[in-house]
C-alpha cells in the first residue's frame, strides 16, 4: 500500500490557516492526534479525507486556499520545503520538489522549460480518485509563494489552470496575480522570472539535509531510537529547539521513556546532541566556506562564541584553527595528516 508522510508542516500551516488540526483529523475520519506524530504517516485515502476535511471546515472561507499555500516560509520547516528555499532559484527548487514529491504525496510532478516559460503540473496515478479543489488550489499558491520567498519579489505565474475549479476564484485570483482556468493542474512562470535568484540559496543548508532526504526515500529498518534522535536534531537544531522535550514530542513519547530509551542503548540525550553538533561543525568547517556566524546558528547556537567554546571543549581546537589545517592537509601535494582531534569513524548523514 502506498503511505504518504506528513511532516510537521501540516499541522502549523492549518494552525495559521485559523483550522483545528485535531478537528481536521477526527473529520476525516482518522487518529485525532495523528499530526502530533513524528511522523505521520497515512494511506492515499487517509490523504484524500484530509484535504476534505479541510476543504468541509473552510467552505465558508473564501481564502483559505491562499492561507494554507502562503505558508511557504522557512519558520515551518518543512524539510521538503527548506531544501527547496535553499535552492538558487525557481526552476532548482522545483527539482529537488520533484524528486522528493513522492515522500509527501502520490503526485507527480512534471518540469517543462522553454526559452520563454517554465511550467509545473501535477500528475496523480491513474487508480487515485481526484482530489478536492481546494489541494491543487493550495499547490498552486505555495509554489507562487515559494517563488516570492526566495526572490523577495512578487512573481505571477502567467497561467494557472485546474481540473476542478474552487467554488470563489476572487481571493486566489487576487493572489494569484491572474485568475485560474480549467484545464489540467498546472502552473506556468515567465522563463525570466523561474532563473531569478533565490536569496535564500544556501548549499550548506542543502548539504545539512540532503543526507535525511535520501535516507526517507530508501526502505529502512526500525532505526534506534539513537538514529532516530540524531535525525530529529537534524530540523532542530537550526530552529534552536534541541531540547529533550522538543524531540521527545516530535518522537510521540515522554521525556522520561526517550530517557529510558537512550539509556538502553547505553548513552543520554546531551551527548547524542553533543555528537551531532560536533560532527556537523566538523563536516562544514572541512567541506564549506560558511562563515562561523552561519555555523553556529546551523547548530542552534544563539552566539558565535557559544560555539567557539563548544568547539574547543570538543577538539581542544578554535574552528578557526582546525579549518586552517585541515585546509592546508587537503591542498594537492600536501602531506596527509590527520587534523586536530579528528575523529576516525565516518559521518553518519
Amino acid at each position: 500500500m502506498r503511505t504518504i508522510t506528513l511532516d510537521r508542516a501540516w499541522r502549523l500551516a492549518l494552525h495559521q490557516a485559523g483550522l483545528s488540526a485535531d478537528e481536521v483529523a477526527r473529520k476525516a475520519g482518522l487518529p485525532v492526534d495523528l499530526l502530533s506524530r513524528d511522523p505521520a504517516v497515512v494511506s492515499v485515502d487517509a490523504y484524500r479525507a484530509m484535504w476534505e476535511a479541510v476543504e468541509g471546515l473552510g467552505e465558508n472561507d473564501p481564502a483559505l486556499a491562499v492561507r494554507l499555500g502562503a505558508e511557504a516560509t522557512p519558520e515551518l520547516f518543512s524539510p521538503v520545503l527548506f531544501a527547496a528555499l535553499c535552492s538558487g532559484d525557481l526552476c532548482r527548487a522545483m527539482e529537488r520538489i520533484q524528486a522528493h514529491k513522492p515522500l509527501v504525496s502520490p503526485q507527480k510532478v512534471d518540469l517543462r522549460h522553454t526559452p520563454l516559460e517554465f511550467g509545473v503540473s501535477w500528475r496523480w496515478p491513474e487508480d487515485v480518485a481526484p482530489m478536492p479543489a481546494l489541494e491543487m488550489a493550495a499547490h498552486a499558491v505555495l509554489v507562487t509563494q515559494l517563488a516570492r520567498t526566495g526572490t523577495r519579489e512578487r512573481i505571477a505565474p502567467v497561467a494557472v489552470t485546474m481540473p476542478r475549479l474552487p467554488k470563489n476564484l476572487d481571493a486566489l485570483a487576487d493572489f494569484l496575480g491572474t485568475a485560474p482556468t480549467a484545464g489540467p493542474a498546472a502552473v506556468v512562470f515567465r522563463a525570466q522570472d523561474a532563473r531569478r535568484p533565490f536569496l535564500t540559496a544556501s548549499e550548506a543548508m542543502w548539504t545539512f539535509f540532503e543526507g535525511e532526504f535520501r535516507r526517507r526515500s530508501e526502505p529502512q529498518q526500525q532505526a534506534s531510537t539513537v538514529e532516530q534522535v540524531r535525525t530529529h536534531l537534524l530540523e532542530c537544531l537550526p530552529a534552536a529547539e534541541a531540547s529533550i522535550d522538543a524531540v521527545a514530542a516530535r518522537m510521540a513519547v515522554s521525556r522520561r521513556t526517550l530517557q529510558r530509551l537512550l539509556a538502553a542503548e547505553g548513552t543520554i540525550f546531551r551527548d547524542v546532541v553533543r555528537d551531532v553538533r560536533e560532527e556537523l561543525a566538523r563536516r562544514y568547517l572541512c567541506d564549506t566556506s560558511v562563515p562561523l556566524s552561519e555555523i553556529a546558528f546551523l547548530l542552534g547556537y544563539g552566539e558565535v562564541t557559544s560555539f567557539i567554546r563548544a568547539f574547543r571543549s570538543w577538539t581542544g581546537s578554535t574552528p578557526q584553527r582546525y579549518r586552517g589545517v585541515r585546509r592546508h592537509d587537503l591542498a594537492p601535494g600536501a602531506r596527509r595528516t590527520a587534523p586536530i582531534g579528528t575523529r576516525s569513524t565516518p559521518l553518519p548523514f
